[in-house]
């Protein structure tokens, strides 16, 4: 795992937070899996896609999620995001969590 935090085109195997989504099409992860040392937001600009993006995370949220993409610091300690513009950059796998 990265000590110093999540930087630059990296894939990140992630589970979904509780707290799932909100309305600004932000979508919010925790990694690594057993640790929940960072937080992870996915942020959209497509309307349709967050909300796609959304019902499939929200089905499969005891399931392991990938999310491949460019992450930044955000103003939050220990908080990551990347922009989605493809449903490509996300993949739900069969391992339960």
């Amino acid at each position: 795992m990265f000590s110093r935090g999540i930087f630059g085109y990296r894939v990140i195997e992630a589970k979904c937070k509780k707290f799932l989504y909100n309305n600004q099409r932000k979508i919010f992860l925790e990694t690594p899996i057993y640790n929940k040392k960072y937080s992870l937001t996915l942020y959209f600009e497509n309307e349709e896609l967050f909300t796609e993006i959304r019902k499939l995370l929200y089905d499969n949220r005891e399931n392991v999620i990938i999310v491949a993409g460019k992450w930044e610091k955000t103003e939050k300690f220990n908080c990551f995001g990347t922009k989605i513009m493809s449903k490509r950059q996300i993949k739900v796998t069969k391992q339960l969590i």
